[in-house]
């Protein structure tokens, strides 16, 4: 069972015990409020632009109840105007899939366990995805978009797990240890103003120091965490940084720091949930959601040096959801809402841009050259690429077709 499928699960058996005790009697006193459980984070499907050219998932296929569903992996070369297949080959796709940037045309992707699958192999490519080669993580990676990362140049890596653990390797992915936990987060002094409650993200500051982001369950902390291995030195105070205050001893002998944006006024009341924490080449990204009850507003946040940030001005969500989101190499953002909205803003500005009506089974958006924006449309076994032309007409432009072997699991 889902994180998120356990606490819902949780809140109905608590309002039924709550119910039935007070059937037996008549009483005055107000029942306590329980706050509604979260919602999900966003689903897998992404696109992130790297040097080396845009990369977008997506599901394709028919229903996963059935085991139809597969995860692909689609590229479009820098200099391409074309998307190709780029799937990884010979495992069976249908968890899930998750990506992180190793820089120019290297990627390394990460499935997600299904079926008699337990643990997440993972296959890297240093040439956009004509060739890949093996490795494997002893686990099962996390149901979200951000569950591995790389740091820029070294090729370290960081993996979230499905438990909640987060655990490092070295360029290769031959051998993995543990770097840190929940518990251990949240009794270290870092966590003390946070009190997480879940991990949602890892990635790493341009730097090279690893990042872990975080739900926190008191309001008003976004709750991003900065690890300096050995030295104790992690994101301080600063201008539009978080506090900084409280280190926490990690499994390496590094110390963890709050790193997180400071929240605007308005929003110190609410529980802040990060949604996305990404590395672009221009720095990384958050997106996050700050809740008040079932209403939520959405913030984009921008750091180049893992310390310093730059919030824009919120998107109302009220009770939507955000579905799907992704990212530019300059750190712009999109985000598609349960509602089939989409909105878009370009790295550290003010005002989120809403598109205009979205093709029909758009599951992912990608920005494209000079500042345009494609809706990638996954229907059955095909893939359609429409561009916006103008400020509101989508224009078909690729039609790819996925050689999806319906009723296997590979």
């Amino acid at each position: 069972m889902s994180r998120h499928k356990h606490l819902a699960a949780v809140a109905t058996a608590t309002l039924l015990v709550l119910s039935t005790a007070g059937c037996g009697s008549v009483t005055s006193q107000a029942r306590p409020r329980i706050a509604p459980p979260l919602p999900p984070p966003p689903g897998l499907a992404t696109s992130l632009v790297t040097p080396g050219g845009t990369w977008a998932v997506a599901v394709l296929g028919g229903s996963a109840a059935q085991d139809n569903n597969f995860w692909q992996l689609f590229v479009r070369p820098a200099r391409s105007a074309r998307w190709r297949l780029a799937t990884p080959p010979g495992v069976a796709s249908n968890g899930g899939l998750v990506l992180a940037s190793l820089g120019g045309q290297s990627l390394i992707a990460g499935f997600r366990p299904s079926q008699d699958l337990v643990f997440s192999p993972l296959a890297s490519s240093s040439d956009n995805g004509t060739n890949w080669s093996g490795g494997v993580l002893d686990a099962g990676l996390a149901d979200v978009p951000d569950a591995l990362a790389a740091a820029p140049g070294s090729g370290r890596l960081l993996a979230l797990l499905a438990d909640g653990e987060i655990e490092q390797a070295r360029r290769g992915a031959t051998a993995w240890s543990r770097l840190t936990s929940m518990h251990s987060l949240a009794t270290a002094p870092a966590g003390s103003r946070c009190s997480p409650d879940a991990a949602t993200a890892v990635s790493f500051t341009p730097s090279g120091a690893a990042l872990a982001a975080v739900i926190c369950t008191r309001p008003g902390v976004a709750g991003i965490f900065s690890y300096a291995a050995g030295t104790g030195q992690g994101a301080g105070t600063g201008q539009g940084a978080g506090t900084g205050q409280g280190a926490g001893t990690g499994q390496g002998g590094g110390t963890w720091r709050a790193a997180g944006p400071a929240m605007p006024a308005q929003l110190a009341g609410r529980q802040v949930q990060v949604l996305r924490l990404t590395r672009t080449p221009a720095g990384e990204v958050a997106l996050l959601a700050a809740r008040s009850g079932r209403s939520a507003d959405l913030l984009a946040a921008w750091t180049s040096d893992g310390t310093h940030w730059t919030i824009s001005a919120p998107l109302i969500l009220g009770t939507g959801t955000v579905r799907a989101a992704g990212f530019s190499a300059a750190g712009a953002a999109w985000v598609l809402t349960a509602s089939g909205q989409a909105d878009t803003i370009a790295a550290k500005t003010a005002r989120w841009r809403p598109l205009p009506r979205l093709p029909a089974a758009t599951a992912a958006l990608a920005f494209g050259p000079a500042g345009g924006i494609d809706a990638l449309a996954a229907r059955g076994s095909r893939l359609t690429d429409w561009r916006l032309t103008g400020s509101s007409a989508w224009t078909k432009v690729q039609t790819l077709d996925v050689p999806v072997q319906y009723g296997s699991s590979s």
